[in-house]
């Protein structure tokens, strides 16, 4: 998916899809089968993120957007969180972009995800 969407920004990030926020640790991951597709795409300065469809919804139990946050410039004040700013305002793309995506409960905050990269 990279080729579609280079990124624009100096941190890459795109490694998750949040479905619920303070799960505990022990907590059993999403269950398969996924039909996931990224639908849009969103942009503004200095941070980038991409529409997604899981299972046929674009709207989480929460009622915000699943999305993965592509990219960001941190020189700008910019934060993971902050693609939920944009998210809404995204462009629909012409045809979805299947993707393959596999459950997991993360453990430890998403930040540091990103300072292992």
């Amino acid at each position: 998916m990279a080729l579609e969407f280079p990124p624009k920004n100096p941190v890459f990030l795109g490694h998750h899809i949040t479905e619920k926020f303070g799960v505990p640790d022990d907590h059993e991951p999403p269950e398969k089968p996924f039909k996931a597709f990224v639908v849009g795409y969103a942009e503004e300065d200095g941070i980038e993120g991409l529409l997604v469809e899981l299972n046929g919804s674009t709207r989480r139990s929460d009622g915000r957007l699943y999305h993965i946050t592509w990219s960001l410039d941190r020189s700008k004040g910019k934060k993971p969180f902050h693609t939920n700013d944009i998210i809404h305002k995204a462009e629909l793309l012409k045809a979805k972009i299947p993707i393959e995506v596999v459950g997991k409960t993360f453990t430890q905050s998403t930040a540091a995800l990103v300072n292992k990269k």
